[in-house]
């Protein structure tokens, strides 16, 4: 049996070995996983060793919900966009969002496909670390995004280069969108909720 975690919401998921490789949903959020293949060399891409036991890592790498720096959470439904700082909102694709907290995000940037095409998006940001940038962050919690401004502290190439993770702390928020950002850090109930229609998709 593998035992991994979900990358988005952190829930523990056990799956047969012979599944190891396919694709499946998260039985808490939701969210489209891959399992992890128990033996690394049985696939040309990128994977990780899944060890049985509570600090177990998911499909992408990322660390389980327990791992996550104080004060930062993962959210059941969550999808990112960003633009340059006082500029028009014209980057067409969206990006998940790995955590979340009142001081800052991280977002893992360039796996989804442009929208409305089969190409993949950049697989890179066009700012480096210290632009600001303009965010919409849309959960499953709310009807409308929670919008404000960040700052990138740095950004890290992710396991066989495909993407990257684009660490960001917030520096300019409105007193109704901290408000809400509030209610996600206090409420379990909130980070969990879904809905359809991110940005206008299905």
């Amino acid at each position: 049996m593998l035992q991994f975690s979900c990358n988005f919401c952190g829930k523990i998921i056990h799956a047969p070995e012979q599944t190891a490789g396919r694709k499946g949903t998260c039985p808490a959020c939701g969210k489209e996983v891959i399992v992890p293949l128990a033996d690394p060399s049985e696939a040309g891409t990128p994977v990780i060793r899944v060890e049985p036991g509570p600090e177990a890592l998911g499909a992408s790498g990322a660390a389980s919900s327990r791992d996550l720096p104080p004060g930062r959470y993962r959210l059941a439904e969550a999808s990112v966009r960003m633009w340059k700082h006082g500029g028009l909102a014209d980057q067409k694709g969206d990006h998940d969002l790995d955590n979340f907290g009142l001081d800052g995000l991280r977002v893992v940037y360039g796996l989804k496909k442009k929208a409305g095409t089969i190409v993949s998006a950049p697989r890179t940001p066009p700012w480096g670390a210290g632009a600001k940038v303009d965010v919409a962050l849309e959960v499953g919690a709310f009807a409308t995004p929670l919008k404000f401004v960040a700052e990138i502290d740095k950004i890290t190439e992710r396991p066989g280069g495909i993407g990257c993770d684009v660490d960001l702390h917030i520096i300019d928020v409105n007193d109704e969108t901290r408000r809400k950002m509030e209610m996600l850090a206090e409420r379990d109930d909130l980070r969990m909720r879904k809905k359809k229609g991110l940005f206008g998709g299905t």
